[in-house]
């Protein structure tokens, strides 16, 4: 009786243990699945750019960018107006701080910018962009805190809720 009883138990346990190892196997469904926040999600408002050492002509809050986990939206504000500006396919690489924005297009629809690749840096509430214009309007990502005398960095910072 009793070897009968420790058999049952070693086949319960060997039972146990396998549907347990089966269970915890088993994949997570997609629509229970989070992606991790992004460090770029939310809005940032731009605070000023420059080409090297040459400033743009631009004012500071002319312009907010607003990362929403795979669409980059920019919004250009005109007096009491906000006017989108494009909204734009946006591919995100954190291990690399890079980021692409591709397919720009307005309201309408249309196309209106190139596919650009950014570098990017955090600090605290500042977000530091920077590109580098290659032949043919290519831009590829530079590195934000050791931009080359033709690469574009933009300054923006984190708006706050």
């Amino acid at each position: 009786m009793r070897t009968l009883a420790l058999a049952l138990f070693a086949v319960g346990v060997t039972l146990v243990a396998s549907v347990g190892a089966m269970v915890a196997a088993a994949p997570v469904p997609k629509h229970l699945m989070k992606a991790p926040p992004s460090d770029l999600d939310g809005k940032w408002q731009f605070e000023s750019m420059r080409r090297g050492a040459k400033p743009f002509d631009v004012p500071p809050g002319a312009q907010t960018l607003e990362f929403r986990k795979d669409v980059l939206i920019t919004v250009y504000h005109s007096g009491a107006e906000n006017q989108v500006i494009s909204t734009a396919v946006l591919t995100h690489d954190p291990t690399k701080k890079r980021f692409s924005a591709t397919r720009h297009q307005d309201i309408n629809g249309r196309i209106v910018n190139p596919d650009v690749t950014y570098g990017y840096a955090i600090d605290g509430d500042k977000l530091i962009l920077a590109t580098s214009q290659g032949p043919n309007l290519a831009f590829g990502a530079a590195d934000p805190l050791k931009p080359g005398e033709n690469d574009v960095v933009v300054v923006l910072t984190r708006v706050k809720k």
